[in-house]
């Protein structure tokens, strides 16, 4: 028996354009059966197939002169433009990353493809770490110490955090911002943690 169509109205809508296409840089490897050419002397440009990691995305076609120095390597492509009457997209290459299942290239095909931040901080960044680095500590509680202004001693608590939306916890090793940075959040007071009195640990948020 067919369920009883629902009484209440639906929002319908239609896409009328598009302001700009989400489209970023794909790790992928040349498919070596698209080359025209395989010497490697060759430099006559050829118009080759780059098979995406991502199984969700279609070949991307370009052109380049490097397609046989390209075989067996991750290389980072960019889409240019995909006609409607088209059944793969245009882009082109941007760099090598590597050979096939080297280490260097899988761990920096998984950071790019994932989109998980890792290039060197700016100095805008690394200008949010105290002048003393490594070195410094949770000064005394002082009133009157500028450091305590507006802040609230939380250490003797279990305090965890949950990070707001577009914010992520940085690599190890590559601190932009102290754990004790002051968080500025609505509705939020800037606190000292126990984590970060004694292990002075690190996270990407600056204040």
């Amino acid at each position: 028996m067919a369920a009883p169509a629902s009484s209440s109205k639906q929002p319908t809508g239609r896409v009328v354009g598009i302001v700009k296409r989400n489209w970023r840089a794909y790790v992928c490897h040349i498919d070596s059966t698209s080359l025209s050419s395989s010497h490697e002397t060759s430099l006559s440009q050829q118009t080759v197939f780059a098979t995406p990691v991502s199984r969700l995305l279609p070949r991307i076609r370009l052109r380049t002169r490097q397609a046989p120095a390209l075989i067996g390597q991750k290389i980072l492509v960019t889409i240019d433009r995909w006609d409607a009457t088209s059944r793969y997209p245009e882009g082109h290459f941007v760099r090598a990353l590597g050979k096939v299942e080297s280490k260097e290239a899988e761990q920096e095909s998984l950071l790019l493809e994932f989109d998980v931040p890792y290039r060197p901080f700016g100095k805008a960044i690394l200008d949010c770490l105290p002048p003393e680095g490594d070195s410094w500590v949770v000064p005394p509680k002082d009133p009157n110490d500028p450091a305590w202004r507006d802040r609230e001693d939380l250490r003797e608590l279990n305090i965890c955090s949950i990070d707001p939306p577009g914010q992520s916890h940085c690599p190890i090793g590559k601190p932009p911002c102290l754990i004790d940075s002051p968080i500025r959040m609505p509705g939020y007071r800037r606190r000292f943690t126990r984590k970060a009195a004694t292990k002075r640990q690190y996270r990407s948020r600056c204040p």
